[in-house]
């Protein structure tokens, strides 16, 4: 009986739920130009993924602490779609080591899924230049169940992101308040110009 309910259930999940995929990572980490996290995914699922966004991690060089980053989410990715998750960077740091990602969705019935990928959730500046990818298969999604060890990493990611400032809500704060103080400053010097 419960294993007919749990095959039951798989077969369900399969046949109806999204799967994203991580087809394309890119990142740029500059002083004197912005700097990017760039995810592309896309749908191969027959379910509408209704709710989905990118955690990063930067681990750095020596002690100094890491940093999180929290995407903007995205809403009702279709059957077959593809969507770009992109985070701006302002302050380019070179002494980032190592760069991992987690891209979270979640389903029409509120379950929770980690996007599947064949890089293993590791961002390399130098990827394109190996053959790794060629050696290894695609992980499959994972379903982010409570005894799941994983969804309570993305939840601490997610925390410490929020902690760190680091959001998308938080950054078009920041670029309003630059933007107004430019604006401010500007009408400022066109004032004292007149006089």
């Amino acid at each position: 009986m419960i294993a007919t309910v749990y095959v039951a259930g798989i077969q369900y999940r399969a046949s109806h739920a999204p799967v994203l995929c991580v087809i394309k990572v890119n990142y740029k980490i500059s002083v004197k130009e912005d700097s990017f996290y760039k995810v592309i995914v896309k749908n191969r699922g027959n379910g509408m993924c209704l709710d989905a966004f990118l955690l990063v991690k930067e681990i750095k060089k020596g002690k100094i602490k890491s940093e999180y980053f929290l995407s903007k989410p995205t809403r009702e990715i279709s059957p077959g779609c593809e969507q770009i998750f992109k985070i701006p960077k302002n302050n380019g740091v070179l002494e980032v080591q190592e760069v991992k990602y987690l891209v979270v969705y979640r389903d029409f019935f509120g379950r929770e899924y980690l996007a599947s990928d064949a890089l293993k959730g590791e961002l390399r500046q130098n990827q394109s230049r190996d053959n790794k990818h060629m050696e290894r298969f695609a992980k499959k999604a994972q379903l982010l169940s409570i005894w799941s060890l994983i969804r309570y990493r993305y939840r601490y990611w997610k925390r410490k992101a929020i902690k760190q400032k680091n959001t998308a809500l938080y950054n078009s704060e920041k670029a309003e308040k630059i933007e107004k103080q430019r604006s401010s400053s500007l009408f400022e010097e066109l004032f004292k110009e007149k006089k």
